[in-house]
């Protein structure tokens, strides 16, 4: 809202469109390359028949868990870090 106070409606929704998917991403990478090593080897066993599905159909559990309300954006972002599915 602050931001289309001071933009303008079109300009703030640009901006905060690049913005989201910037901040998704750098969460998505921070998970990937800071927490990754230590869950999977804590809790691999555990996780590796996660890790089979989202390597045959990740961009389907993507999806299906952004369409649930209850999980939040920044919790999908860094739990799908801390699987195989591509950036």
């Amino acid at each position: 809202l602050l931001g289309a106070a001071l933009f303008g409606f079109w300009w703030s929704l640009v901006l905060v469109s690049f913005a989201s998917a910037i901040g998704a991403t750098l969460a998505f990478l921070f998970s990937r390359f800071i927490l990754r090593d230590w869950v999977q080897t804590k809790f691999g066993s555990r996780l590796s028949a996660i890790n089979d599905g989202v390597k045959k159909q990740g961009s389907f559990y993507l999806l299906s868990l952004r369409l649930i309300p209850v999980f939040p954006f920044f919790l999908i972002n860094l739990l799908m870090g801390l699987t195989p599915i591509r950036a």
